[in-house]
């Protein structure tokens, strides 16, 4: 089943708060319970686009004077009356545009996100900076309460401004890491996603289980599967995991399979092992993850396997197994 997205949810509940806003039948009403039903934070995507919509709705009276059971007199360049139905229909698309971030009544969104093989820092307006790895997508919203990250994809390290009045959360799918003053990495991978803390504390959930919650210190690291559970916790080498924010590849006994799928994060020209015998294969070592050609070479001088390096697409390792 897809995943509904933050966006997806929130268009559907300014779609039901213009529904609900006609005077809904019974039928209406059971399909809103089946669509409550599917994610328990739709109940809180309505409320809030309700809220909104209420707060728009008042706006636009308090300028048109709209009658609720008939049209508003406006002034003769307006060729459009304000019926009840129009007023709704706007406040909810205003409330779709809030909580998006496109128009703004309490927080601002940006939108960020790098190529392959892009490592770039954003100063974000609190304070805070973001450092983004290859092919990474991030979405910001500062609020007036609180810091919200979304992690669409990629891997980001976040040097959180102190604010223990504004929380500041990163969401990576169901994953949740919390923080006030600190510094971390998450990185969404096929099954969850991976956190790790350089500086102070972060605490650490999955909204699937959101009352198993453990705190992070610095120097510790763990995994959060998308199913909720959170596993490989306790002390990491958080320097040498963050050896991407310059532009290296650190490998400390990775296999060469781990090692190929790393550089070939950041290159188009991507490496290949022939040989599926040569997959087990451990590796240490600092390379420049946009050279993929010399860690061929010393994947060649290591293992004394040939490597094809003519290939403008591919670098390929190894030859076919007979």
């Amino acid at each position: 089943m897809t995943r509904e997205s933050p966006a997806e949810r929130e268009r559907d509940a300014a779609r039901w708060a213009i529904r609900l806003g006609e005077g809904p039948d019974a039928q209406t009403l059971a399909e809103l319970e089946e669509w409550l039903a599917g994610d328990r934070r739709r109940r809180g995507a309505l409320l809030q686009m309700q809220s909104t919509s209420r707060l728009a709705e008042t706006i636009l009276s308090e300028r048109s004077g709209f009658d609720e059971a008939a049209p508003a007199q406006v002034p003769e360049r307006t060729s459009h009356p304000i019926t009840r139905r129009r007023a709704l229909g706007i406040a909810a698309a205003l409330a779709g545009l809030a909580v998006s971030g496109i128009w703004v009544l309490e927080r601002r969104t940006k939108s960020y996100a790098t190529v392959r093989g892009e490592v770039r820092s954003i100063p974000l307006a609190d304070g805070s900076m973001a450092v983004m790895n290859t092919q990474t997508r991030i979405n910001v919203a500062l609020a007036v309460k609180s810091r919200t990250v979304w992690l669409d994809t990629g891997e980001a390290w976040f040097k959180v401004a102190h604010d223990s009045s504004k929380p500041f959360i990163v969401e990576a799918g169901p994953v949740r890491v919390r923080a006030v003053g600190t510094a971390f990495s998450v990185r969404r991978l096929d099954q969850g996603s991976r956190i790790d803390v350089s500086e102070g504390r972060v605490e650490i959930w999955s909204e699937l289980q959101p009352k198993e919650r453990i705190a992070l210190s610095a120097g510790q690291g763990a995994f959060v599967t998308d199913n909720g559970k959170i596993a490989n916790v306790g002390a990491v080498d958080v320097e040498r995991r963050l050896a991407w924010r310059e532009q290296r590849i650190d490998l400390e006994g990775e296999t060469l399979a781990q090692a190929v799928a790393e550089f070939n994060r950041y290159n188009e020209r991507q490496l290949v092992i022939v040989d599926p015998g040569l997959a087990d294969e451990r590796f240490h070592g600092v390379f420049r993850a946009e050279d993929p050609e010399s860690f061929a070479i010393a994947v060649h001088d290591s293992l004394r396997v040939p490597v094809n390096l003519s290939e403008p697409a591919e670098i390929r390792i190894g030859v076919p197994t007979p």
